[in-house]
């Protein structure tokens, strides 16, 4: 089994070590893997107080009413991404020209 990374992961091990040395609090964590972004949200809206969701989740109003987020920890920056033999588009119409003929790949599950 492979252990997960990611900023998320290590924001929460960090926490989990401050709350330690800090405050005397040993908690633990019990990771589980979503395939579906949905089933992420409705698991964390369906809990029982002990669940939380990480990963990128913008906040919205809809979600707000379902669940508590705890304050921004980076900006929801998209880019994207090409090799370096693709032209700088400077206008709309230099990105239309340029995506026509490119081939798009995302991570499987994902809306970004």
């Amino acid at each position: 089994e492979s252990e997960l990374v990611g900023i998320e992961v290590d924001i929460l091990e960090q926490f989990k070590i401050w709350l330690s040395k800090n405050k005397g609090i040993a908690i633990n964590f019990e990771y589980n893997i979503e395939e579906e972004f949905d089933g992420l949200l409705e698991n964390v809206s369906a809990g029982t107080g002990n669940e939380m969701g990480i990963g990128g989740i913008t906040i919205s109003e809809k979600r707000k009413a379902t669940m508590d987020f705890c304050a921004p920890y980076m900006r929801n920056v998209s880019v994207l991404v090409s090799s370096g033999h693709v032209n700088t588009a400077r206008t709309e119409n230099d990105l239309r020209n340029l995506l026509r003929e490119m081939q798009a790949y995302t991570v499987k599950g994902s809306v970004h």
